[in-house]
């Protein structure tokens, strides 16, 4: 039988899927669950900043400049932990699993919570998982400004704590693969390939915007293109950098493909959400079946193996797959009883 274990973070995971940060692992009693199902590892659900801030007398203060947020965040958002409870829940778990825990935080400064980090260290966690995903509007505020501010997060964790750090990085990046390699020089040991930006609906009987992520803020199988892109595209750029996929994955073959564009590890969330943990081992059997088929003999062999008639995401690539996309072309039919115009993409000629 194929050897499927893996390590990242140099932690030794019995297989590449880490169940993702979410409510299915927001205690010890859920992460057993996780465990059991057969995930080599879990993201602890992630304390908010704001969580940890609350503890401080300015909080109201200063959070966002806006004082009405406080009262919105303890009213309507129900923050689910404070920073104790966090710390004991990652005790809990580290008592009761025996695969590796990390703990995730979602941060926008790294002032408020410096020294909790070292809590979360000392309260057992394998690693920490930084989610760095802050949307701003200010006209004034540069790409620059928001990626320093990334990349000094990063070095002041990396200061504070011995343990490995992950940084959970946003797809909505001018260039993802400067940020990324700034990223790790600041003291990242893996990147997280990417978290999911909140979009905005609106109510049309309350006229009231809402955010969203659609779906009931879970992903479906398209999800994964442009994640498994950059996936390919920073392992052959910085191949000695670990790289744990997320997003899309609703099916083996999605998750075997991250892993042969070159993710170490494949972060899953919505389709255990849809259909429950029942999917772990049907993902590894996935995954054990194509290397079997394969002749292949450890995961590792097939890591990042996945080719390309052009390097991809070069700029001569880019233009030969839109020229390509081109060529395909829309076909007439007939609408009077619905239908429009229907794409064929790669037609025969």
């Amino acid at each position: 039988m194929p050897d499927i274990s893996v390590e990242y973070l140099g932690l030794k995971l019995a297989n590449p899927l880490i169940v993702a940060s979410s409510g299915l692992t927001r205690n010890a009693r859920l992460i057993k669950q996780c465990e059991d199902a057969g995930a080599g590892a879990v993201v602890m659900k992630s304390i908010f900043e704001e969580d940890i801030r609350r503890r401080d007398k300015t909080f109201k203060d200063t959070l966002f400049l806006h004082s009405e947020v406080s009262g919105y965040l303890d009213a309507k958002v129900g923050l689910i932990y404070g920073a104790q409870e966090y710390c004991q829940e990652i005790k809990k778990a580290k008592d009761t699993v025996s695969i590796p825990v990390i703990a995730s935080v979602n941060c926008a400064e790294s002032r408020w919570w410096l020294d909790y980090a070292v809590q979360l260290e000392g309260a057992g966690a394998d690693a920490i998982e930084l989610n760095l995903s802050v949307p701003s509007i200010d006209l004034e505020l540069s790409a620059q400004e928001c990626e320093t501010t990334f990349r000094e997060v990063v070095s002041a964790v990396r200061a504070q704590v011995n343990i490995p750090i992950a940084v959970k990085m946003s797809g909505q990046l001018t260039a993802p693969q400067n940020i990324a390699r700034k990223l790790v020089e600041a003291g990242a040991d893996a990147l997280v390939l990417f978290n999911r930006q909140s979009g905005l609906d609106v109510d049309l009987k309350k006229r009231l915007a809402f955010s969203t992520k659609g779906d009931q803020g879970l992903s479906n199988p398209h999800t994964i293109y442009y994640p498994l892109r950059w996936i390919a595209i920073l392992h052959e750029l910085i191949p000695e950098v670990e790289l744990s996929a997320s997003g899309g994955v609703h099916s083996g073959e999605a998750f075997v493909k991250y892993i042969l564009a070159g993710a170490t590890t494949v972060q899953v969330c919505s389709l255990l959400y849809r259909r429950g943990l029942k999917e772990i081992p049907a993902l590894l059997d996935a995954l054990t079946g194509f290397l079997e088929r394969q002749g292949v003999e450890e995961v590792a062999q097939i890591r990042g193996s996945v080719t390309s008639d052009l390097p991809i995401g070069t700029r001569d690539q880019q233009r030969v797959e839109y020229i390509e996309l081109s060529k395909s072309h829309y076909l007439e039919v007939d609408s009077t009883n619905g239908g429009g115009l229907v794409y064929e993409s790669h037609p025969e000629d």
